[in-house]
């Protein structure tokens, strides 16, 4: 589904991402057959990646401790969740998941603790399944252990890859 017929189905849905961002994270989660996103809120980048994804498989851990969502602001949103996407919610810490219980995915979002530590042990975790991994928050001056945990998990090597996030990137077709 292209973003702007995406947008007015998410927009309503409270939560902390922008448009742009949104749209950064439809393109990047189009044609996905596994995803998992890690952190939900009330659903609407949930939402996003599976109207984007268009069939699939869509894993979602969330211990709905730290958001000022509820998992039936969740389901509610969910509702809107297309037939052809599989969905399931683990109720539970990203940091207590074990190798093996999600499998390989195509892309994994990562929204869940900003805390240093939590978000570098999610990317190290994620990447052992799978080669595709958006980030929320990097560069938000608020929550500066997101950007320092991936400055750490990159190392200071520009050739490995370079985050960035939607505000800093223009997206064109």
């Amino acid at each position: 589904m292209k973003f702007d017929c995406i947008w007015p189905i998410v927009e309503p849905v409270v939560g902390s991402y922008q448009k742009e961002e949104l749209e950064l994270l439809a393109k990047t989660a189009k044609g996905c057959k596994q995803v998992m996103e890690i952190g939900c809120m009330a659903g609407r980048s949930t939402l996003t990646l599976a109207l984007a994804m268009e069939g699939g498989t869509l894993t979602v851990v969330d211990p709905f401790v730290f958001s000022t969502s509820s998992i039936e602001d969740f389901y509610k949103t969910m509702k809107k969740c297309p037939p052809q996407i599989k969905w399931s919610l683990l109720v539970q810490l990203s940091q207590d998941l074990e190798y093996g219980q999600i499998g390989v995915q195509e892309m994994i979002h990562i929204d869940g603790s900003h805390d240093q530590e939590d978000v570098l042990e999610d990317l190290i975790f994620c990447s052992s399944m799978t080669y595709t991994m958006a980030i929320h928050d990097y560069g938000n001056k608020g929550l500066p252990g997101v950007e320092k945990a991936v400055k750490e998990f990159l190392g200071n090597d520009p050739l490995i890859s370079t985050p960035f996030s939607a505000k800093q990137w223009k997206i064109s077709e």
